[in-house]
């Protein structure tokens, strides 16, 4: 991997922001994908995260916000090889599992709600929220321009109403563990 290549991408102004990151995006997946040495794949990955951030210190609010995306998928992809080293007898069958991003479509202050309340269970609480934001809208294309903001509108709330999304989702999963252990359990387990 050539890390003038995500420099071109990042400098092409002929390509939207999003076009930019798709494109870089794809990169990285094929890289990682080429069989080889796993290895020196992780070593690459890794150093190319850290020009990024360094790139990022000097970058204006929009490069910023672009290189910060693209560090979320070097990390997405550097979580995946891990995930391969650790699970050696998935790579020997060739079966390591497709990771599909899904599209969020419930509220984005729900989104918000869950983020916070797993922050203090992602590395013992050592993780900015901006980078959990960052790599929610990565994950499930979603896009959260302002996540203080939107904690300060729920902070805003009536007091019984500031959990609102996660209530809801309590209920939902309840219910889901009721019907679970009443029924079929096994219709559950495709």
């Amino acid at each position: 991997m050539n890390f003038n290549v995500i420099i071109q991408v990042l400098n092409d102004t002929s390509l939207s922001d999003k076009d930019k990151i798709e494109k870089i995006c794809n990169i990285l997946q094929v890289y990682s994908a080429q069989p080889g040495n796993i290895l020196n794949c992780y070593r690459v990955l890794s150093t190319l995260k850290l020009e990024l951030l360094v790139l990022s210190k000097d970058a204006d609010n929009s490069s910023r916000m672009i290189i910060r995306r693209i560090i979320t998928a070097v990390s997405t992809e550097l979580d995946i090889i891990k995930y391969q080293i650790g699970h050696p007898e998935l790579m020997q069958k060739n079966e390591m599992p497709q990771f599909k991003r899904k599209h969020w479509t419930a509220s984005i202050p729900g989104l918000v709600e869950i983020i916070y309340l797993i922050k203090n269970s992602v590395d013992n609480g050592n993780v900015e929220i901006k980078e959990l934001a960052d790599w929610f809208e990565y994950i499930f294309q979603v896009k959260l321009d302002n996540i203080y903001k939107i904690i300060e509108q729920i902070a805003n709330r009536k007091k019984d109403s500031k959990t609102k999304f996660l209530d809801e989702q309590k209920l939902n999963f309840v219910k889901f563990l009721e019907d679970f252990s009443t029924r079929n359990p096994a219709r559950y387990r495709k």
